[in-house]
């Protein structure tokens, strides 16, 4: 069984914010760690990096993207406006990774987190991952849970989505305006995705809009 003090799941803004701040303090991961040294352990389910920016659809690009925050001490650089937000990111993300050096490991699925007894109150948890030479365990004292919404995505329930007899697609599933091309389309919603699906899909289906 590894340990370490801290163990980050989750490789996207999130868990890079939080491995950046965690190296300014001092912590190494232990296969550099000296004695005395505090450590960390960061996972990813990803293939690479990215997060779920790896996943966005190709006409989500850098001129329609909304929000993006820098990550902390690299401040993005100015590129094309058409690139894919997929794309641009992704780069940036695994930039940000190799100027920071951060031990990243991945693929990793973290299949169970459990405490494990003891009598002081800082008892330490112990994280079952899946990684691609098997199963294996992880003793930390603190979990930073920076998986985002991505892989399970609040889903509302919908009266009457029982007998619906089209299809339902989520933001997590949409791919291209062209899937839907000369159908009916209800978009429900009033977000920055909602309305450039919107967009996208009135050029090429009957589109209704409910929010």
């Amino acid at each position: 069984m590894r340990e370490a003090d801290v163990l980050v799941v989750g490789a996207g803004q999130a868990g890079l914010s939080a491995a950046h701040h965690l190296v300014r303090r001092g912590f190494v991961h232990p296969d550099d760690a000296k004695p005395g040294d505090r450590t960390f352990i960061i996972v990813d389910a990803e293939d690479g990096p990215g997060g779920a920016w790896r996943h966005r659809w190709d006409s989500l690009t850098m001129a329609t993207v909304n929000g993006i925050h820098d990550l902390p001490g690299m401040p993005r650089e100015d590129v094309d406006a058409a690139t894919a937000a997929s794309v641009a990111l992704t780069d940036y993300f695994g930039r940000f990774e190799d100027a920071h050096e951060l031990r990243i490991e991945r693929p990793v699925d973290v299949t169970g987190v459990r405490f494990e007894d003891a009598a002081d109150d800082h008892s330490p948890l112990i994280a079952t991952v899946a990684m691609q030479s098997g199963e294996e365990r992880i003793r930390a004292r603190v979990l930073v849970n920076a998986t985002g919404t991505w892989r399970q995505p609040f889903v509302p329930y919908v009266p009457g989505i029982e007998t619906f007899g089209g299809r339902y697609v989520r933001t997590v599933d949409y791919r291209q305006a062209s899937d839907y091309a000369g159908q009916r389309v209800g978009i429900v919603g009033g977000g920055i995705s909602a309305i450039g699906f919107l967009i996208e899909v009135a050029e090429v289906a009957e589109t209704h809009w409910f929010t």
